[in-house]
């Protein structure tokens, strides 16, 4: 791959008598930006294709960014939920809890295997695992949050079953 950028050098009269001009190899440059597309495009794949769930919020904890997953596990459309803070779809309880950690978040910390329950738009519990980290801007001021979760809602329903279970067996032993 060449780049030449070429300027007329003209006589007297305004002919053009010549052309000087500057050619370079971009080959490396062109390799590097088919490279960059590439790895854009698989993460993007990655990213759409995902059964996790994969989110972004700014400072107020407003989605700025949500992928199709969170369709099928909320119940909302993406374009529904995008704009609106997570709080929204928590009680008022757990919106104080998980607010707590955003700030921890927004002072430059990080979170690993973080639960809470959200609610669906049939108002079912989702209770989900969340692994985040903030996210600075092209100054390194810290403007939002980012990560994944996963629903363990079908886990936690089965943990309370056992539990029940083991419960009535006592019980009935009694």
């Amino acid at each position: 791959w060449l780049e030449t950028h070429a300027v007329p050098l003209r006589d007297e009269g305004n002919a053009i008598i010549a052309a000087l001009g500057i050619t370079r190899d971009i080959t490396e440059q062109r390799k590097a930006e088919e490279s960059l597309h590439r790895s854009e495009a698989l993460y993007h794949d990655l990213v759409e294709t995902s059964q996790d769930l994969i989110w972004q919020c700014d400072a107020q904890g407003r989605y700025v960014y949500l992928n199709p997953a969170w369709e099928a596990v909320f119940g909302y459309k993406v374009e529904e939920m995008v704009g609106k803070r997570f709080a929204d779809f928590q009680t008022p309880v757990q919106a104080e809890q998980d607010s707590r950690e955003f700030a921890r978040l927004l002072k430059g910390n990080q979170v690993k295997g973080y639960e809470t329950v959200h609610r669906g738009r049939d108002g079912r519990e989702i209770h989900l695992v969340f692994n985040a980290k903030f996210v600075r801007d092209s100054a390194g001021k810290i403007t939002g949050t980012r990560g994944t979760a996963y629903d363990v809602s079908e886990r936690k329903r089965t943990e309370h079953a056992v539990k029940e279970r083991e419960f009535w067996i006592r019980e009935s032993q009694r």
